[in-house]
């Protein structure tokens, strides 16, 4: 969820999906190496992105929009097929 480009990459990804997972900020910036502004302003930079109010809405339209992030389906093992 990039603001450029419109999709889902670099630290972004990653703060997302740590959110997904249920991760405080605080968790999510000492893992990353970030501050923890950094990880709040990122967020609404996504949110703003998104065009959604709440960081439940942001996690529904990560998981409608970026399926890949979404912490119930598994990750695509490579060289094969992810049926989904």
């Amino acid at each position: 969820m990039e603001a450029h480009g419109g999709h889902a990459g670099g630290l972004d990804s990653q703060i997302l999906r740590m959110l997904l997972d249920g991760y405080t900020d605080t968790t999510v910036a000492l893992r990353l190496g970030v501050g923890r502004r950094t990880v709040q302003r990122r967020i609404r930079q996504m949110m703003d992105t998104a065009g959604v109010n709440t960081r439940i809405q942001l996690g529904w339209h990560a998981r409608e929009h970026f399926p890949l992030l979404d912490p119930c389906r598994p990750a695509p093992t490579p060289g094969r097929k992810v049926q989904g």
